[in-house]
């Protein structure tokens, strides 16, 4: 069985169920985002999520200073980067063994509706607001890097950089000719060509910002501007 140190675990924010149209096609000021093919109505059960993306400095203790690849090295209260789908499993088992709680990567759903601000939604066009200077540190002044993740505007819930700073891994395969499957605490296909990545990055476009977007990654990939936060059932 893994097992760590004692670690300290991650602030978590209590995200309180509801339904939601993931993928919604207009924000609060009726501008067109995602993609209205996979636009669904979906209903989430209650659960909570990171407050923050999972830093350096949660990171290290759990998986050894060694398996730290971030680009952005020296910064604890960074996110980690540089850090695949595979390896964030490994971090996950070892810190349930440490804490006895059931951590894992919240599902696309999830994500989003967190990123909206769940049923305080403002319908902004990025998590917190409309203006991507205030979610996205390095939209106007490209800095080649992450930023600590206790920057920027929050979110309605209070949660921080869902819109920018690293993008994020969610548990979800990624499979665009999957059917929709269930519209209840949708778990996403039984397979598919990699994993969901939602939200944007300190290397993205405006659009990348949006609470709609995302990508997809293959599970061993590592990239300097995805990282992760957890979920909690």
């Amino acid at each position: 069985m893994d097992s760590v140190p004692k670690v300290k675990e991650p602030e978590m924010v209590l995200v309180e169920g509801g339904s939601y149209m993931m993928g919604q096609t207009s924000d609060s000021k009726g501008q067109g985002l995602g993609n209205t093919d996979r636009t669904r109505q979906v209903t989430v059960s209650t659960f909570s999520i990171g407050k923050y993306e999972i830093t350096q400095a949660e990171w290290k203790p759990v998986m050894g200073d060694s398996l730290n690849f971030s680009l952005h090295q020296g910064c604890d209260s960074c996110p980690v980067e540089e850090v695949s789908w595979n390896e964030i499993q490994s971090f996950i088992r070892k810190l349930n063994a440490a804490t006895g709680k059931r951590y894992q990567l919240p599902t696309e759903a999830q994500w989003e509706f967190a990123a909206r601000g769940g049923k305080n939604s403002k319908k902004y066009k990025y998590a917190g607001s409309d203006n991507v200077d205030e979610v996205v540190t390095s939209q106007r002044l490209f800095v080649g890097q992450a930023h600590p993740v206790d920057k920027n505007h929050p979110n309605e819930l209070g949660i921080y950089n869902m819109s920018g700073n690293v993008a994020e891994w969610c548990r979800d395969f990624f499979n665009p000719d999957a059917l929709p499957g269930a519209n209840t605490d949708p778990e996403g296909p039984s397979t598919g060509y990699g994993h969901v990545i939602r939200g944007g990055s300190w290397g993205g476009h405006p659009t990348d910002y949006h609470t709609t977007s995302g990508s997809m990654g293959y599970a061993n990939d590592r990239s300097a501007r995805v990282g992760f936060r957890l979920a909690l059932p």
